[in-house]
């Protein structure tokens, strides 16, 4: 039995659509507004236990409670691998849903007074209880149930990932890059890089490189293509988390342009960490705040402060910056040793090159 959610949107009300897919059709369905969460699909699972149960990566599969049901209930629990959405074939259900919505739009307005949610209903169950369709479902995902006296197994049979790959928990930080400079960057300085995804991810749109950096397990993301801002960045975050739900810390490391000052003066070539300070999160959105003639820049609004974690790495760094120095010139040298082509652009400019008009 294959779990998924789907959302629709009608007049700036959002409605979940929760349903329960199984070889002969949908075996049960939640419809109601707002968002899935963990606590909801609890709920929804303990109506449906069956012998086997498989579900995608959506993090909300993953807790304590999902565990404990299909333990208490003798249910075996199965997890798709996240790479290709052709694995599940709920999707093909809901791509036959949505076609059905759209051609029998009309017939809600006719009778708006029964509810839009028991509208979703009635497209379910009427798209949801063709078991040929439903067969031919599982069929073109390659999933085949056996039956035996002693315990049921799912096998899909279509190609699978790369080894290895499907151990997406392991990766603990997300690092986000604007443009193709610093993420060209970003990966010279992994320690090691691991195999890339050759499949693409479902409801996902970035391409991920991964690797090692220290004893960390890092995914590195670019923007797409001419996309820039604060909705693009969005974007790419929420992707990213859905996929490597074990992502406890988010970096977005970039190139910044000039900035001068009477107090601390930055040159071409310098990193720059924000920190908290004096109650504000250490870092200025450029449209929280605004400039009056003849006064003192004033803020509109803050960024919340780094999680906990961040913020007492940046007080060891302090510490041992104190007591060591930086090796940031050593390491930036073995970097361009082992990858020379990057040396003209990348290596730190001369003097006489930082200007800042």
């Amino acid at each position: 039995m294959a779990l998924v959610q789907i959302s629709q949107f009608h007049r700036g009300q959002r409605y979940q659509i929760l349903p329960a897919y199984a070889q002969d059709g949908i075996v049960l369905t939640r419809v109601f507004q707002g968002s899935t969460d963990a606590s909801v699909f609890g709920d929804f699972t303990e109506q449906l236990l069956q012998s086997v149960l498989v579900m995608d990566n959506a993090s909300f599969h993953h807790t304590d409670r999902i565990y404990q049901i299909c333990t208490d209930a003798e249910v075996k629990l199965i997890y798709l691998p996240p790479y290709s959405q052709d694995l599940n074939p709920i999707e093909e259900f809901f791509a036959e849903l949505k076609a059905f919505i759209k051609r029998n739009w009309r017939l809600y307005e006719e009778v708006p007074e029964q509810g839009f949610d028991a509208f979703l209903e009635w497209c379910v169950d009427l798209v949801g209880t063709r078991e040929e369709s439903a067969k031919g479902h599982f069929r073109h995902a390659g999933v085949i149930i056996e039956d035996s006296s002693k315990e049921p197994t799912v096998a899909c049979v279509k190609d699978q990932p790369p080894p290895g790959m499907g151990e997406l928990n392991k990766y603990t930080v997300g690092w986000i890059c604007a443009i193709t400079t610093e993420y060209v960057a970003a990966r010279a300085f992994l320690d090691k890089e691991h195999e890339s995804l050759e499949y693409g991810f479902a409801n996902d749109n970035n391409i991920y490189a991964l690797g090692e950096m220290g004893k960390h397990n890092v995914v590195i993301a670019r923007l797409p293509k001419g996309e820039y801002g604060i909705a693009a960045a969005a974007s790419v975050a929420r992707d990213m988390v859905r996929s490597f739900p074990n992502i406890r810390i988010g970096l977005m490391v970039g190139i910044g342009g000039g900035a001068p000052s009477k107090w601390h003066d930055i040159r071409l070539g310098d990193i720059v960490v924000s920190a908290p300070h004096n109650g504000k999160g250490g870092l200025f959105q450029y449209d929280f705040g605004k400039t009056i003639q003849d006064q003192e820049f004033r803020t509109t609004g803050f960024l919340d402060q780094p999680p906990g974690l961040l913020r007492a790495a940046i007080g060891d760094i302090e510490a041992e910056y104190e007591m060591n120095g930086h090796r940031l010139d050593e390491a930036i040298d073995s970097v361009l040793k082992k990858r020379p082509k990057l040396r003209k652009k990348y290596k730190r400019p001369e003097p006489g090159t930082d200007r800042l008009y």
